[in-house]
């Protein structure tokens, strides 16, 4: 018959096993996400306007979130390089990028990606908008976007337009949609997000096509003349400007901006990450900077999010295919 400290002794090895299974188990239950810094990749260089709105944001984010937020720029072809590297990341919630429309409906039609659409990726918050316009120099004699169309009727080919980003983005197709209604052609020049500003003061180009948030501060020292904004209603700061659809050519596509991850990614990181990005958007801090540049807050959830996705990269198939884009089979 064992004694009461034998009994002790026999049941203890049972007992530490016991004991290490719970500790175990609460340690794996309290290592809730995040337990590290989560990774934001812009597809696009340092100083551009996303670049900005996706940095406040981020940084508005962690304070939900708890954890740090590492911006990560990867600069590609129309944003190529860095959504694919978002889409294909381990899917574990610490890899998270931000995006625009363009890159995941448009740019999978122009060329060989490891993604083919919106379908391959887990949307999450869009943010914004991206209200784009038409500009001159403050001095050029351009007064008018009719007077700019006057003009390259005349001189065909020869009138040149800075574009901000890569070739086959919204703002290229904006201008390029501008020249099919317009009987027009134009001389397009890509430029970096926000070098065509600079060309078009220093007069080596014409015309400028980029968002109003990295015009607004030329807009207001007088630098610059817009001669008509992009999409469904007049800018922020820009109601005396005409619409281009006002002005007789039906273009109101714009940019849109968003945040999204890899497919497969657990609830619970999708969950938190949607809530950090989601008072991000709302944040007062996001709101005085819309007001300061121009930006138009756009909030949509994931789901629909997801359907305008979709939407998209459904209209912009046909446009692709209109103009001839798609990359040859």
């Amino acid at each position: 018959m064992l004694h009461r400290s034998d009994r002790w002794l026999a049941t203890t090895p049972v007992l530490v096993l016991l004991l290490l299974l719970l500790v175990s188990a609460g340690s794996a239950l309290g290592a809730a996400y995040p337990t590290k810094p989560v990774n934001l990749i812009i597809p696009l260089a340092a100083g551009g306007a996303p670049d900005a709105t996706f940095r406040l944001l981020s940084s508005e984010a962690e304070k939900e979130l708890g954890r740090k937020i590492v911006v990560i720029n990867r600069p590609g072809p129309g944003g190529a390089t860095g959504v694919a590297e978002t889409i294909i990341a381990k899917p574990d919630g610490y890899t998270i990028g931000m995006c625009a429309v363009a890159m995941v409906t448009i740019q999978p039609l122009m060329q060989d990606l490891p993604f083919k659409g919106p379908d391959d990726l887990m949307a999450l918050v869009q943010t914004n908008e991206a209200p784009t316009l038409i500009y001159v120099k403050a001095d050029s004699p351009f007064q008018s976007l009719k007077d700019l169309v006057e003009e390259a009727k005349k001189r065909p080919g020869q009138v040149s337009v800075g574009v901000a980003g890569a070739p086959y983005n919204i703002l290229h197709m904006q201008l390029v949609l501008l020249e099919k209604m317009a009987g027009v052609k134009f001389n397009f020049v890509p430029y970096g997000s926000a070098d065509h500003i600079p060309a078009v003061l220093g007069r080596t180009v014409d015309v400028g096509i980029g968002q109003v948030a990295l015009l607004t501060q030329h807009i207001k020292a007088g630098s610059t003349r817009t001669l008509g904004v992009f999409g469904g209603k007049r800018a922020k700061g820009l109601e005396d400007v005409p619409l281009v659809k006002e002005l007789g050519y039906d273009i109101t596509d714009i940019p849109y901006e968003f945040v999204m991850g890899p497919k497969g990614m657990p609830k619970e990181a999708t969950d938190k990450l949607i809530a950090a990005y989601t008072k991000a958007a709302k944040s007062q801090a996001f709101q005085e900077y819309a007001d300061r540049t121009g930006l138009a807050i756009a909030y949509a959830d994931a789901e629909e999010l997801t359907r305008k996705l979709q939407a998209s990269a459904e209209r912009y198939k046909k446009i692709v295919d209109e103009l001839g884009w798609a990359k040859k089979k």
